[in-house]
């Protein structure tokens, strides 16, 4: 007897992209994302979405990640990319730093006169899932969007 079923095999990519967690390297990693991003994805605007998640993403690592130590090269800021063709973007920003002072982090948007504190706000009203997390000293951002199919840039 023969099995007539058709395995569907997702056309997934991973990317991993690693740099020092200083300003300047920190944007260059976001924009390499966007490059890899932009090859896949069709979409302007979401493209924007994402790279506004990242560089806030990014930002959070160099400010906050590290600044109880004294900058280093071994400092470090690292952005891995699954991409599900046709149907999501996973995102997760990894730093090595202090991590969060207290868990659960409540995630609330900033008073309009506040100069910071916004950004993990936005990139949870961008995601469609957001988490932050905590495996032992790896302290990440995760991010996934989910795409219609129509937004993507399809293999043949």
């Amino acid at each position: 007897m023969t099995d007539n079923t058709r395995i569907f095999q997702e056309n997934k990519q991973q990317f991993m992209l690693r740099t020092q967690a200083s300003p300047t390297a920190s944007r260059r990693l976001a924009k390499a994302v966007i490059c890899i991003l932009s090859d896949a994805i069709s979409d302007r605007e979401l493209l924007y979405n994402i790279d506004l998640s990242l560089s806030e993403a990014c930002a959070n690592v160099v400010r906050h990640a590290y600044a109880k130590e004294p900058f280093t090269p071994e400092q470090l800021v690292q952005v891995d990319i699954t991409l599900t063709e046709g149907r999501t973007i996973e995102i997760e920003v990894s730093d090595w730093g202090c991590g969060f002072p207290e868990w659960p982090v409540d995630i609330k948007n900033a008073s309009p006169e506040a100069e910071g504190g916004r950004g993990l706000f936005i990139m949870s009203a961008l995601a469609d899932e957001f988490e932050l997390k905590r495996e032992g000293n790896r302290n990440s951002v995760y991010l996934k969007m989910r795409v219609e199919e129509s937004r993507w840039n399809l293999s043949g």
